[in-house]
């Protein structure tokens, strides 16, 4: 991508852009809120329903995808005004079926802000505080407000703004430590300063406020944050300043806020690598990284039920993208004494007993009742589920009638008593294995939450696709009261990035944290286990990236997933993980000798285990959903086998050309991108020559010869006789 070295781009405070330090304005409203939502997601695909949720919500026009699309052009041509018509972008690239803002730390204050708090955390590691401080304040000074400030955002939208200010929040506290290590805490108070307007009821900024200012000298100034934060928390939340605030109170008072007082950090050391903790660090909160949006609004739902209202707020995504450890990182924040926090995980297979997840949380809620009144609950009908006799249940739970609802009706009815004495968060995860009496009882509750209760859900969205029962209560649930849904994408470069650090304790480069982003499509499960196996052979590096094999873990899962397909449907699998990671409906279906319609039958249940799939955009392509997943199909399938479909593909691709696209169908293997073209022996300009084609007064001889190359490219043997101009199938 050409950076433009005129163009500047702010998202950190109001919305603005400058080109050849000029100001320009982002356009109206919608407009500057899609630009706004683009840029605080960059270097990471947006898809366009998610945009369109995100700008209207439920009120959504009928040509919303229109204007999306009338937006995106416009904000093309205020970014590149020399932008030839229909050409491609260098800031606003189309990916699958959304858009990405591909701009970096020279043009976006984001993506410097990000850059900076890296380099500060990594210098705090190797023992360079100044250096680290230097970093904090440069970065922090890129901030003027809540980030996307001055526009109209959507709950969804405000998550991801939100998610970014806890950035600022975040880096304003860990910054605070080292100013004052240093011995320099008046170099953090204007950050502090306006973090703590933007989190009037955010404890560990004033906390760090009070810390900073005391530390500065300004212990008159400390005290007074300290009395006006303690009354807005008994104002507005009913509640005293926590352990945190209360210790830098405390540290004024005594004047203990000389640099030798501040704790040393903690270096958790594992074979091979080292991690720096600063004091108080939360390690699962920490590894958690890119979801700090995602997190904003699970604490929101916190703050709802701990405020006596309730809550629903259902986690969806592809398989490893983190949907279990988000639902941790909630629950472990929750458990702080006040909560009690029930958890319950649906299983896959045919031993797990009707309403698994359930008998895990009401177990959980009862234990915080005492015997008399226990004894009491599992009289009501609890027992059926609660006391199984050789791991079944003691009665069938009826699935159906005014019996199933009298026991929904009990389960609220226990959930509403324990939550009139505390706050109650149930989280459900794995929704998509859930027997049917157990999605029911979720779709009950979520439409009869008694207050001071969260209901956490966590369901893929692919592998398998959600079957009709889990549909019709997801469309059920997401009428209720207070609910969010929450979906999770892939991480961007920069997450990779943090996340391979936090894995391994290397600091991958730009080019090797992009080629991990790649090979990875930033899914978090694929990053850690790829990361693995890269930094195992020592530095990690671009080299390591591309020379690393497939994990074995997602070889396992790839091949489980496998399992569930017939004969028919491996083999057209096969070929189209030889072709390539975007593969033309036409070539899969003339290389595999079927029909259209067949061929897409057969797809159906590659589909539906997530392992390809077609986009919106293009419904003649196939899909692979990760390059890694490709890489395992391909690996998995016989060298003998192989080698013939290698043939099959090249036949079919001659076929296809002379019935006319060369250039669309033979684009996977001509590419030349080693990572996507699968056919490694066969050199990228041979296959250009087949796909265009020969002169027609040369065209017998053509074919005579490249039939022979072929049969060479394919490992297959190649006749010494003068041919007769047929190509052998």
């Amino acid at each position: 991508m050409a950076s433009g070295p005129t163009l500047r781009l702010q998202v950190l405070g109001p919305l603005r852009m400058w080109r050849d330090d000029q100001e320009v304005d982002a356009g109206p409203r919608q407009q500057a809120s899609l630009f706004a939502l683009l840029l605080a997601r960059y270097g990471s695909p947006v898809r366009r329903a998610d945009l369109i949720d995100m700008i209207w919500g439920a009120e959504a026009p009928t040509s919303a995808v229109n204007v999306v699309h009338k937006y995106v052009g416009a904000l093309r041509r205020l970014l590149e005004p020399d932008l030839p018509p229909r050409g491609a972008s260098s800031y606003l690239v189309r990916r699958g079926d959304g858009y990405m803002c591909a701009t970096g730390p020279a043009v976006l204050d984001l993506a410097r802000f990000q850059t900076l708090t890296a380099s500060a955390r990594t210098a705090v590691g190797q023992g360079m505080p100044e250096v680290a401080l230097d970093r904090y304040v440069e970065a922090l000074g890129l901030w003027h407000g809540p980030a996307g400030d001055r526009l109209v955002h959507s709950p969804g939208a405000a998550a991801v703004f939100t998610g970014l200010n806890d950035e600022f929040l975040d880096a304003c506290t860990a910054s605070t430590e080292t100013a004052v290590a240093c011995g320099r805490p008046e170099r953090v108070l204007p950050p502090l300063r306006l973090a703590s307007s933007m989190a009037p009821l955010h404890e560990p900024v004033h906390a760090a406020l009070v810390t900073a200012l005391g530390a500065a000298g300004q212990q008159a100034e400390a005290l007074a944050v300290f009395r006006a934060v303690r009354l807005a928390l008994r104002k507005d939340l009913g509640v005293d300043p926590g352990p945190l605030l209360e210790r830098a109170h405390q540290r004024v008072l005594r004047q203990d806020l000389t640099p030798a007082g501040t704790p040393s950090p903690v270096v958790l050391t594992t074979p091979g690598t080292s991690t720096v903790v600063s004091p108080g660090r939360d390690l699962a909160r920490d590894s958690l990284v890119g979801r700090s949006g995602e997190l904003a609004v699970l604490r929101a739902g916190l703050d709802r039920a701990a405020g006596g209202g309730s809550g629903l707020v259902l986690v969806e995504g592809e398989p490893g993208v983190g949907k279990s450890r988000l639902l941790d990182a909630a629950a472990a924040e929750a458990d702080d004494g006040h909560r009690l926090v029930a958890r319950g995980r649906c299983t896959t297979g045919e031993g797990a007993p009707s309403m698994w997840p359930w008998m895990q949380v009401i177990r959980q809620v009862l234990d915080d009742v005492d015997g008399q009144e226990r004894a009491i609950w599992l009289e009501t009908g609890l027992g059926a589920i609660l006391e199984p006799q050789d791991e079944v249940p003691a009665r069938p739970v009826l699935s159906t009638g005014t019996g199933q609802f009298r026991l929904f009706e009990t389960v609220v009815a226990l959930v509403a008593h324990v939550s009139a004495c505390r706050p109650v968060v149930i989280a459900v995860d794995d929704l998509q294995w859930a027997d049917n009496a157990s999605l029911q009882l979720f779709g009950h509750l979520s439409s009869r939450l008694p207050p001071g209760v969260l209901l956490l859900g966590a369901v893929r969205d692919r592998a398998p696709v959600p079957c009709a029962d889990l549909a019709r209560i997801l469309a059920a649930v997401s009428r209720s009261p207070g609910h969010h849904r929450l979906r999770i994408g892939p991480l961007g470069v920069h997450d990779v990035a943090e996340l391979v650090r936090l894995e391994t304790g290397q600091v991958p480069d730009p080019d090797a944290a992009r080629a991990l982003h790649l090979r990875t499509d930033g899914n978090p499960f694929f990053v850690q286990e790829l990361a693995r196996l890269a930094a195992g052979a020592g530095p990690l590096t671009q080299e390591a990236v591309a020379r690393a094999g497939i994990p074995a873990t997602v070889r396992d899962v790839v091949r489980d997933r496998m399992a569930g397909l017939d004969g028919d449907a491996t083999r057209l699998l096969e070929i189209a993980a030889l072709i390539g990671r975007d593969v033309n409906l036409n070539l899969l279906a003339e290389a595999a000798g079927l029909d259209a319609a067949t061929c897409l039958a057969r797809l159906d249940l590659v589909q539906a285990l997530g392992l390809a799939t077609t986009l919106p955009d293009d419904p003649y392509s196939v899909h692979f959903a990760h390059d890694l997943v490709r890489q395992s199909v391909s690996d998995a399938t016989p060298a003998r086998r192989a080698a013939r479909l290698h043939l099959r593909i090249a036949d079919a691709l001659e076929r296809t050309h002379l019935q006319g696209s060369p250039l669309r169908s033979a684009w996977p293997i001509i590419s030349g991108r080693p990572d996507l073209s699968p056919i490694r022996r066969v050199p990228p300009p041979r296959w250009c020559v087949l796909a265009a084609g020969p002169p027609p007064s040369r065209r017998s001889t053509w074919r005579s010869s490249s039939c022979g190359w072929r049969r060479r490219s394919a490992g297959l043997p190649v006749s010494r006789r003068r041919s007769s101009g047929r190509c052998p199938s």
